[in-house]
This record gives C-alpha cells, structure tokens and sequence, in this order.
C-alpha cells in the first residue's frame, strides 16, 4: 500500500490541470480579442515595472505601442505598470486591432526580454440591426394615399445602397416588395412599401450577410433579422419619445405611427418643467428645440383627440419621462457653423454643450488675413484614411515618435499661429442654461495687434485625445453688408454691430478670387465705400472683403455669405393697367365677430401723384372661401384717399378675409388679409399673494392661492408653484453716480492663470417647484423655504402660480417678493474710464439701509 501523500498525488495532479485550464486567456475568446467601444480609452497592464517616476501623469507622443491597422493618439504613463492610451479620432468600425508593445522605447534593461502585454487583440463591435419600425407615410407615389414603410437601424452608419440588394422583407412567408430611395450614409434606412400589407401581422425583415459598415473592413457573417409590428391607419400610437443631443443642442424626438400636422401637437402637448420649444414636424413624428436644460428630466404629456394627418386618432393619453443622459462624453459649440461673428464690443462669450467631460483644453490660434481664403476654401480636414497607414495630419516622425498635429480640424500650421493654450475644469465655467460660457479676452487675441486675421477656437477634453470641437470666430464691431451691381459696381456699408450707427473712415481692401488686391477705399460719413470695376481689373473676380479701422478688422467672404434672392420678392414695383398704386391699411389685423373694421386706402398715380378728386373706386371684403361678402363704392378725396368701414355679424364664419381695393372698371391695385376669430375667456379667476413680501434667508414664504369658477361654485383645481430668485438692482434716488451692484457671489482661480475671475450670482439660485390641489373653498397654498443667503444684496423672488381649469386649459398669476440678505448695503463711485498712469484715484463708498 502506497504511503497517503503519494496516493493523493494524480488527485493534485488532476485538480493543478483543471485550474489551468479554467484560467481565462489574455484576450477574449473570440480570434479578434475582446471588443472596445470606439469612443473609448485603451489601458495596458505590463507584468512588469516600467515607467520612472518622472513618466507618469503626463501625455507623451512616443509610439510604445504600435497598432495595426495604425491608430493615431498619445499615451499616458498613470502606473509603473499601466499604460494609457487615447486615440485622437475614434476607432473604425467593425475592425480588427492587434497591439504589439515597442521594446526600442523601453529602458535600455528591458528591452531584450519585454514584459508583456495583457491586451494584444481587440475589436471595435460589430455591425447590428438594433431595431425595424413600421409606420404609415403620405404616398410619394399617389397622392392623397398613406403607403407603409420602415425604419431599419443600424449601430453604425451604412450604405443604403450596399442594403437594397441584401434586404428581404417578407409578412406570414410572403416576400413583400420595397424600394430604398436614400443614397447618403446614415444608421438609419428608410424603407418604403410597394404593395399593401395586413395590420396586426408583423412584418420580417432579413439583410443577409455581407454588408459592412462605412469606414469598416469587415462585413457581417450572418444574417440580420428584425420584426416590425405594422400598425392600423385609424389609431395614431406613439411609438417612442427620446431626448438626444444633436451637435450638443438637446432636441426631443416623439416617433408616431402616422405624420402629424405641428399645429395641433401645440394645441395638445405639454412639457412640465415649462421651456420654450418649437415643434417640427417629421415624416412619422415630431421633434421640439428650444431651451431646455441638459441636466433636467421632462414630464411629456400628449392629450387624447389628437389626429394624424392620415385620419388615426390618439385613443389613450400619452404621458412620458424624457431626459438627455448621453452615452458617451460629447462637446459642441452651441451655434456649430452657423454663426461666425462675435463683437469685440460685447461679453465675447462662446457657448460649449458639454457631457461628461471634467477639464477641456483651450486652443486659440490666429490664421492671418492674408490666409483667409485659403483656410475658407479647404475647410475641415478630419476622416479616416485611405489606407491603414494613410492617416491625414498625422504619421510616424523620427525615431518612431507620432508627429502631434492637433489641429486636424482646420489646418493653421502654415496659415497662422497659436496665441494661447488653456486648460480649464467644465464646473468652474460660467453657466447659463444648458451652456457652458468661454469668454475671449481681448489681450489673449492680441486684439490690439499689429497683425490681423481670423481666430480658431479648439476645445479638447484633457483625458480623451479624439473628442475635440474647433470653430472660426471673427471678433468684431464692424458690420458689412455688400451689394454687387452687373455693371460691376460694388457697394460696401459699414455699421457698427453694437450700435447700428454708420462708421466713417473705415479702410476696405477688395480682394479676388486669387488673393490679389485690386482695390482699396474709405468709407465716407454714412459708412459707404465704392468700387467700380475697370479694364485693369475685369479679369479679376472679387471674392472677399476686408475692412478695418483704427484695432478692429473684419471680412466678408462673399462666395459663402451671398443671399439667394430666389425666395424675396425683388423684382420691384410691377405696372397695372391703370397705372395706378395703392396703399390699404387699417387699424389692427385681429377681430371677432360683432366688431368694426375700419381701414383708409391712399391711392397714388405711378410718379406719386394725386389722382383726379371724385376719382370712383370699390372695395371688396372676401370670406375664407374666396366668395364676396361686402362691396363698398367709394371716391376720393383731394388728397387721392378714403375711409370705409365693414361691420362684421356676431354670427360671421370665422377664418382669414381679404379686403382688395379695385378700380371703377376692376383693375386691382392692392390686398390685404385680416383673420376674425373667437376669443376663449379665461374659465377661472386665480389670484395669489406671497406672505410675506419682504423675507429673510430660511425664512419661509407662503403663496396664498384662490381659485374660483367664473360660472359656479369655489374651484378644487390642481396648481403648480415654481419659486424663484433673481437679483433685483439697488438704485437710491440720492446716490445715482454709485454702484450698488454685487458682482459675483464667489470666485475661482482660472487654471493655467494667475488671476481669479467672478462668477455670476444668479448661478447660485436654483428654481423650485410645488405642486397641489386647492380645497374645496377653492384655496390653496404653497410653501417655499428661503435658502441661507447671506450678503447678496437684496433679492427678488417670485411664486409663478399655474393652476388648471377641468379642460386642463393652465391659468397664470404672478407674486413677487423680496429677499434682504443684508441690514446694510454698500456702494461705490463709479470711477472714470480714463485715469493717468501713476495718478492716485479717489473712490467714495457709501452705506445705506435697504
């Protein structure tokens, strides 16, 4: 018999293989490595030591790890054994990444046996149909029909036409046919419906493998499969209601299961809190824009009786929480391309859409005028490459290193230079509403400056190398407008954008399209500067204006600022066969039923001369279907002119009229359209009074409300509160040359400076909202805490009290209410805005009681 410890032995044994065997792997166990988001950091775990003390903490451009198909980005030592790398732009889509650690840049003692990596394969995901949709559309094909179609979705962008020959759409077994009409890459693929197909039964839907993604290099294996639920045309059904940051500016999309005309979603829509929104109709929905405020959720209310454009009715009230929480970080200015232009004379804030990003670097860079064209035609630079080791504005330097072009947005490195670099944290920017403000200092633009130009504002977040936003900003009060004639007349006004006044002695250089100059000239006293094209400069074509007077410069590209006048009536004053010229107008535009329309018509011949007197004209009043209701003879004065009147019936149809002034013989000579409509009173009579009017900080201050129906007993009606704060100015009569004004509530020290800058104070003040029912005498009351303010100043609160009538119809009161956050405020002489250098300034203070 064997001793116990050697008969335990193939027992050991036996258990050391099984551990080795459940021991995960390095990577994952697909052959391409675990999967990676593309909008994500890479960290590496070394089995050894690596880094020195004085590597960690800071990015560096040296190439420790190469990766095929090549990425460009930095890497960040934050461990003696961790790496850290942040690519400069997303990685691909559906590809496969190998990672292989350099040994040439390791210490010269690892380099012969490296340690190794805990990641050497990875792959972005692959491509998905998330989810198909199906819904009713307005027929492209035959009009007045409704026609079926889908929504394909996809995780990246694809090509619809790659989709089209792959796509099998099928209901019970039955191939169903379609057609793809888009051609742009998107995620998203309308599909539409060329036979009828049977509500309630789901439609199937299958892309075979084969399709890849746009930037991808690999295609799907295996079929993509959905189900859509077709809907019936009768009921309109919500299909879903999300918030989504589009180029950082929050928009709400409601998707439907039929269009919907915009006018009677306002009619029924509610949004609590309350914002300000547009409503924009889409094929299959609707989407709102307007200020809301990224950190808030949304109650979003639709009521019942609600139709779609196809005839389907809303059965059920919809009701449902939206919010705008972004997957992943984002940064965007707040206007993107549209806008260009900031006044030097201004606050010069940019406002930045941040998500999820705690510190942003600041890159200001001036492109110098003589480069303007240049910057302006070649745009953004930004994509992928053509090849795996094609990548613009980047590539291996010297010595393996990356070359940092940071600037792969707009290429200033041969057209400017950079002026500053700044890193700030996003929470010590100033806020305001959903935004966060950057201010550009006139001395950081080198504003005074002999060199002028055009500024490149980038933001970069700190940690992630590829999230980056970059935008062309001209500082400025000088505003042009051109006006080019055929005769080759060229008229440049110049005003100032703070004041609209005309500027004089303004210096403006035409130039052309091959950045030459080809004319100079001043502006005289009405701001107005001429050039008129000679032999000399036919052959030129003008192409920007430059303008500048005393520091201040501005331009005008004309190729990208022309109006089209297509859509603007332009063609001037048109002749009649009477030649005459007529000019209607009356006392308002808007009128009920029983009220008097009163209007005076001047008539004028063609070169603004009075008419004969006793001259015989009509005026017609038109009902909403186009049918006279009214005609009136008239003559005219001496003066070429008359008065009428039209009494409208308390029973008159409702809608948009149309007055018309003709001549004896029915030659018209002008229109105009007023609406008659009826007037809904309000159901209630609400009234609210704050208790007390004058409160101290954690005090606390009631809304007394009273709620009473205008046609029966006391109301029992639900309210809603919202409590607020502001500033309210102090203004002593005796005292008009000082300042009493607090100018921030706190400071903050801003990063990468030495100086500290204020933050306003009503960014301390939140809004609070109560919410109730009054009893059944028709009272109610709400109750507001006032927070722990202290030298504030004084402040001035409101209770915005809404209360909703049984239709759910909202009736507004307002109460205000002061807040003394201090027994004593102080004030100070405002001083002159010129002083000697080296002069003493005498300030006076004063102390006054509120």
């Amino acid at each position: 018999m064997l001793p116990l410890p050697f008969s335990r032995l193939p027992l050991l044994v036996l258990l050391a293989l099984l551990c080795a065997c459940s021991k995960p792997s390095t990577d994952n166990d697909t052959a391409d490595g675990e999967e990676v988001s593309p909008y994500q950091n890479l960290v590496f775990q070394l089995d050894a030591a690596v880094a020195a003390e004085d590597q960690l903490n800071r990015w560096d451009t040296t190439q420790y790890v190469r990766f095929e198909p090549a990425v460009r980005g930095k890497f960040k030592w934050t461990g003696e054994r961790e790496l850290t790398f942040s690519p400069l732009e997303p990685f691909r889509p559906t590809t496969a990444f190998t990672a292989t650690l350099q040994p040439q840049y390791l210490p010269p003692s690892q380099q012969k046996s490296p340690p190794a990596l805990d990641r050497t394969r990875f792959h972005t995901p692959y491509l998905e149909l998330r989810e198909a949709q199906a819904y009713w559309g307005q027929s492209r094909r035959a009009a007045g029909t409704a026609e079926m179609r889908a929504t394909l979705r996809f995780n990246y962008l694809v090509q619809p036409g790659e989709v089209k020959p792959l796509l099998r759409v099928s209901q019970e077994g039955q191939p169903v046919a379609f057609e793809i009409t888009a051609t742009q890459p998107d995620s998203t693929v309308g599909v539409t419906l060329t036979q009828s197909v049977r509500p309630g039964s789901p439609l199937q839907l299958e892309i075979a493998p084969g399709l890849r993604a746009v930037g991808g290099d690999q295609s799907t294996q295996k079929p993509l499969t959905a189900q859509a639920a077709v809907p019936s045309q009768e009921t309109l059904l919500v299909r879903e209601a999300v918030g989504v940051l589009v180029e950082g500016e929050p928009v709400i999309t409601v998707l439907t299961s039929q269009p919907v005309v915009a006018s009677e979603v306002e009619r029924l829509l509610t949004v609590q809190p309350a914002a300000s929104y547009s409503v924009e109709a889409l094929e299959s929905g609707f989407k709102l824009k307007g200020n809301f405020d990224v950190d808030k959720t949304y109650q979003l209310g639709l009521g019942t009786g609600i139709r779609g454009a196809l005839g389907g009715q809303l059965e059920e009230a919809f009701s449902q929480s939206v919010s705008f929480v972004d997957e992943r970080p984002s940064l965007a200015f707040a206007h993107g391309d549209k806008a260009m232009y900031l006044n030097a004379l201004g606050a010069r804030n940019l406002g930045l859409r941040v998500s999820e990003v705690e510190k942003v670097k600041v890159s200001i860079a001036k492109v110098y005028a003589n480069n303007i064209q240049h910057l302006l035609r070649s745009g953004r630079q930004y994509g992928y490459g053509g090849g795996e080791d094609d990548y613009e504005g980047g590539g291996e330097g010297e010595e393996g290193e990356y070359e940092d072009r940071s600037y792969n947005y707009y290429d200033t490195e041969t057209l400017g230079n950079v002026l500053t670099e700044r890193t700030y944290t996003v929470a010590g920017l100033p806020k305001q509403g959903g935004l966060r403000l950057l201010n550009l200092s006139l001395k950081d633009l080198e504003f005074s400056g002999p060199l002028k130009g055009l500024y490149v504002v980038r933001v970069q977040d700190t940690e992630r190398q590829w999230l980056q936003v970059s935008k062309l900003v001209a500082v400025s009060d000088i505003g042009l407008i051109v006006k080019q004639g055929l005769k080759g007349r060229t008229l440049v006004f110049a005003n100032s954008i703070r004041s609209a006044e005309p500027l004089g002695g303004v210096s403006v250089r035409f130039v052309s399209s091959n950045n030459q100059v080809i004319s100079t000239g001043t502006t005289n006293g009405d701001g107005v500067a001429v050039f008129d094209s000679t032999a000399a400069t036919s052959r030129f074509r003008l192409s920007l204006i430059t303008a500048q007077k005393d520091a201040d410069f501005t331009f005008l590209n004309l190729p990208q600022s022309r109006v089209e006048t297509s859509r603007f009536d332009v063609g001037g004053l048109q002749s009649n066969a009477a030649r005459y010229q007529a000019f209607l107008y009356g006392d308002r535009d808007l009128y009920r039923p029983g009220d008097t329309v009163r209007t005076n018509t001047i008539v004028r011949t063609e070169t603004w001369q009075a008419p004969p007197a006793n001259l015989p004209v009509k005026l017609r009043l038109l009902l909403p279907t186009g049918k006279e209701y009214a005609s009136l003879r008239q003559k005219l004065s001496a003066d070429g002119a008359f008065e009428s009147r039209f009494i409208l019936p308390p029973a008159i149809m409702t809608g948009l009229y149309t007055l018309e002034v003709l001549t004896g013989n029915d030659v018209l000579l002008a229109s105009r359209q007023i609406s008659v409509e009826e007037f809904i009173p309000d159901r209630l009579k609400v009234t609210v009074q704050a208790t007390p009017t004058v409160a101290t900080p954690g005090q606390p201050v009631q809304a007394q409300i009273t709620a009473l129906n205008l046609f029966g007993p006391p109301a029992d009606r639900k309210f809603e509160v919202e409590f607020s704060l502001k500033e309210k100015p102090f203004k002593p009569k005796n005292f008009p040359n000082y300042t009493f004004q607090i100018s921030s509530g706190e400071r903050r020290r801003r990063s990468g400076a030495g100086y500290q800058e204020a933050t306003p104070i009503s960014d301390r003040f939140e809004k609070t909202t109560r919410e109730g029912t009054t009893d059944a005498a028709g009272r109610g009351t709400a109750t507001y805490e006032v927070p722990d303010y202290t030298d504030l100043g004084t402040l001035e609160g409101a209770a915005f009290t809404t209360v909703f009538d049984e239709s759910g119809r909202p009736v507004n009161r307002l109460a205000t209410f002061e807040v003394q956050t201090q027994s004593v405020l102080f004030g100070i002489q405002n001083l002159p805005e010129l002083v000697s250098t080296r002069q003493a300034v005498t300030t006076q203070l004063v102390a006054l009681t509120p």
